[in-house]
């Protein structure tokens, strides 16, 4: 967590951190991560997709689908 506030404001490596995370089954990252992403660059619709994948990962079907909801609007 400590490590992701250093990188609040660069959304290419949070996507690789967000990347890693999915891939490595760290699931709480991984969330946090994908947030903060789509808080750093809000318009990007790629954000809003790898939140969506990471909050369905957790369990949260209705989230999941309102960011997965935005990112196909956005484009």
């Amino acid at each position: 967590e400590k490590g992701l506030k250093t990188f609040t404001n660069e959304p290419d490596v949070l996507k690789t951190i967000a990347s890693f995370s999915e891939s490595s089954r760290m699931q709480p990252e991984f969330l946090q991560a994908a947030k903060m992403l789509t808080s750093s660059a809000p318009d990007d619709p790629m954000n809003h997709y790898i939140l969506a994948r990471a909050l369905l990962k957790s369990g949260q079907t209705n989230e999941a689908f309102a960011a997965a909801e935005i990112s196909v609007k956005a484009r």
